[in-house]
């Protein structure tokens, strides 16, 4: 996978939805961070159309445990030979969206 220096098109899937690009905010976002629920299918991924430093998608998820309260962000990075997963756990929504907000301005 090659970088390029124009800005990524996004699309951005959960629940079984997809949303393109021109239809993503960051109250966008907002919106579905606060509806995730401890459950295995509820999740949202943002992927560019081309790689942010190595990156291919950026996923958020409830925690299996419904006594857990906690966030998990995770980012996948492409290598020639497999792609790398790193995790991010916390309760703060507001650090999420954080860094989803950053992830689509590329920032």
């Amino acid at each position: 996978m090659v970088e390029s220096n124009r800005k990524p098109f996004f699309k951005l899937q959960t629940r079984g939805c997809q949303y393109d690009h021109f239809a993503l905010s960051t109250a966008f976002f907002e919106e579905f961070l606060n509806r995730l629920t401890p459950d295995y299918w509820n999740f949202m991924t943002l992927k560019p159309d081309i790689p942010i430093r190595g990156s291919i998608f950026i996923k958020v998820d409830s925690q299996d445990s419904k006594n857990d309260n906690k966030l998990k962000a995770e980012i996948g990075i492409y290598n020639p030979n497999r792609i790398e997963m790193y995790q991010y756990c916390t309760e703060s929504k507001a650090e999420v969206l954080q860094i989803f907000a950053d992830y689509f301005e590329r920032k």
